[in-house]
Order: structure tokens, then C-alpha cells, then sequence
């Protein structure tokens, strides 16, 4: 069905690569796999946007 989506969940044991805090939820979708952070004060340096893991961007999340 179109238009339905996983529910986001809370990745307790990923740190976030720029506030280095434990808030990365994610959604593990079939064909898009995305994480982001929900702390407010963290932001990407290039885009000052919130900071959003996907692609090659998502692998570094465990391994910190």
C-alpha cells in the first residue's frame, strides 16, 4: 500500500556524531533506511538543517 510507512524508533545506543548525545531515532525502511538527531541545538555544518543520517552516513551511527 502506498503512503504507509514503519513507525520511527529510538536507537538508545547510537550517539550522534555532532552533539555526541543519545537521540538518533530512525526508520528502517525497505528502500530508504534513515536515522536523524532530535536534539535542537544539533545542526549540519554545511547546511545548518538538523542533522539527518542516510546513505553511506547512516553505517558510521554503530560504530561509535
Amino acid at each position: 500500500m502506498l503512503g504507509l510507512r514503519g513507525s520511527s524508533v529510538h536507537s538508545r545506543h547510537a550517539l550522534c556524531l555532532a552533539c555526541g548525545q543519545r537521540t538518533v531515532y530512525g526508520r528502517a525502511d525497505d528502500d530508504r533506511p534513515r536515522a536523524w538527531c532530535i536534539n535542537d541545538a544539533s545542526q549540519d555544518g554545511d547546511t545548518s538543517a538538523p542533522i539527518r543520517y542516510n546513505g553511506p552516513r547512516l553505517y558510521l551511527l554503530p560504530n561509535n
